[in-house]
């Protein structure tokens, strides 16, 4: 619902409750709980709106994040988890598996190889991935 009608129905209700409190008490109540439920549903359709822009912007992130990784495999770069931060994901390990499904659905010439390489003080292994190009047999 667009801003402009929110605010429009939430300016009629709060008139339509000035007015009901000249009636009598049982239909005052009654058109101040029904104005009230309005407010309540205009709120919650407002924070519906709020989530799914949130849901919306995190879908994109994550396929710009994915298009990025492929991209910099694409130009010869070995990746690993240890670059989640530059390309500003949170689960590499999903990203690298829908680069992999991509590939296979789209029947791209790439082929997704990896291996194990260690890191840090304490030698902890994580797996590195690069493109080669496939043969055309």
């Amino acid at each position: 619902m667009k801003a402009k009608h929110t605010d429009n129905i939430l300016r009629l209700a709060r008139e339509i409750q000035e007015i009901a409190k000249g009636l009598a008490p049982g239909k005052r109540h009654q058109i101040m709980n029904r104005c009230s439920r309005v407010n309540v549903l205009i709120r919650k359709t407002k924070d519906m709106d709020t989530e799914d822009n949130f849901t919306s912007r995190q879908i994109a992130d994550r396929y710009n994040a994915k298009k990025a990784v492929f991209e910099a495999m694409c130009q010869g770069r070995k990746v690993s988890f240890l670059d989640s931060r530059e390309f500003e994901v949170s689960e590499f390990h999903t990203t690298i598996c829908k680069i992999r499904k991509d590939i296979d659905t789209k029947s791209l010439p790439w082929e997704l190889k990896d291996r194990w390489i260690s890191f840090g003080k304490y030698g902890k292994r994580c797996k590195e991935y690069w493109l080669e190009r496939r043969m055309e047999p």
